[in-house]
């Protein structure tokens, strides 16, 4: 599992979005409830490539936002300094449960 923090990318915009210009920064470690709600997800899913994003209110309370299958990775890469993706791929090809892909792919 890895994780980061976006801030802000200007006062008036609402987006944090590292691909747009947002600034991002690992945390010090996974607050427990979000890492409840992630593993609860998981369970019921087995989704093993997912991106979460939550948001807290003024009360503190959370509320996840969105979960997508298809996670934008290069915060990811260029905060932890490796493609999960890739090593999952890689992984796949070496235990042969990649046998054929019929499509065009773009891993970049």
């Amino acid at each position: 599992m890895g994780e980061w923090k976006e801030s802000q990318i200007k006062k008036d915009e609402f987006r944090t979005n590292f691909s747009l210009g947002g600034d991002i920064r690992k945390m010090e470690s996974i607050p427990e409830d979000i890492e409840d709600a992630v593993k609860e997800i998981y369970e019921k899913t087995r989704l093993t490539t997912i991106g979460f994003d939550f948001i807290r209110d003024n009360n503190s309370d959370l509320y996840l936002l969105e979960i997508t299958t298809a996670p934008q990775r290069d915060g990811f890469n260029s905060l932890h300094g490796f493609d999960a993706l890739e090593i999952k791929l890689l992984k796949l090809l070496e235990r042969d449960q990649l046998r054929t892909i019929n499509y065009p792919v773009n891993f970049s």
